[in-house]
C-alpha cells in the first residue's frame, strides 16, 4: 500500500469518525432536551417538584417504571405516552449511531479489539494504579503472560513485579 492511499485510508476514517461523533453528539443533546422538556411538562400539568418530575421522566425514559409516582390528569397521561414512543425512538436511535460507528470501523480494517491491545501496549514501562481489584488482577495476568511468553527472563519478571507494585509471590509468576 502506498503512502498516497495510506493517507486518504486515515483521511477517510478520521472524516467517518467526526461524521459517527456529530451524530452521537446530536442523539445525545436530543435525549437531554427530551428529558428536560419532559420534566418540565411534569411540573406543569402535574404540578410535581422538579426532582419528582425529573426522576419520574427518568424511570419512564428507561422503562423502569417504578410505580411510585403516576400521572392523575388525563393530559400528563396522554404526554406520558408520547413520551414513551419518542424516547424510544431516540434511545434506538443512539444505540444504532454507536452499532454503525462501531461496524463502519471494522469494515474499514479498524479493529476495536486490536486498537485497545496497541493501548496496552503503550502502557509498557509506565506505573499503573488499579484502584478496582478485578481490573488489579487481570493487569498481573496480562503481565505474567508476557513475561512467560519473553522467556521469564530474571530482568522482565523483576519489570513486570515492578510494574504491578511488587505485591505478587514469586509464585505468582510461576507457570501454572
Amino acid at each position: 500500500m502506498g503512502v498516497d492511499s495510506q493517507v486518504d485510508d486515515a483521511r477517510m476514517k478520521i472524516q467517518f469518525r467526526r461524521s459517527l461523533s456529530s451524530a452521537a453528539l446530536l442523539t445525545l443533546v436530543v435525549l437531554v432536551a427530551i428529558t428536560l422538556g419532559a420534566t418540565g411538562a411534569y411540573m406543569r400539568l402535574e404540578g410535581w417538584d422538579l426532582l419528582t418530575a425529573f426522576i419520574f421522566t427518568l424511570a419512564t425514559i428507561t422503562t423502569i417504571g417504578y410505580g411510585n409516582v403516576f400521572p392523575a390528569t388525563r393530559s400528563a397521561q396522554v404526554f406520558t405516552a408520547w413520551l414513551m414512543f419518542v424516547a424510544l425512538a431516540a434511545v434506538a436511535t443512539a444505540l444504532s449511531t454507536y452499532a454503525a460507528r462501531l461496524i463502519g470501523l471494522v469494515a474499514q480494517g479498524v479493529n476495536p479489539m486490536e486498537q485497545n491491545e496497541r493501548a496496552l501496549r503503550a502502557l509498557e514501562g509506565h506505573i499503573v494504579v488499579a484502584a478496582e481489584p478485578n481490573l488489579a488482577v487481570r493487569l498481573v495476568e496480562d503481565f505474567r503472560h508476557r513475561w512467560h511468553a519473553s522467556g521469564g527472563d530474571h530482568a522482565g519478571r523483576e519489570h513486570a513485579r515492578a510494574m504491578v507494585g511488587g505485591g505478587c509471590s514469586d509464585a505468582a509468576w510461576r507457570p501454572r
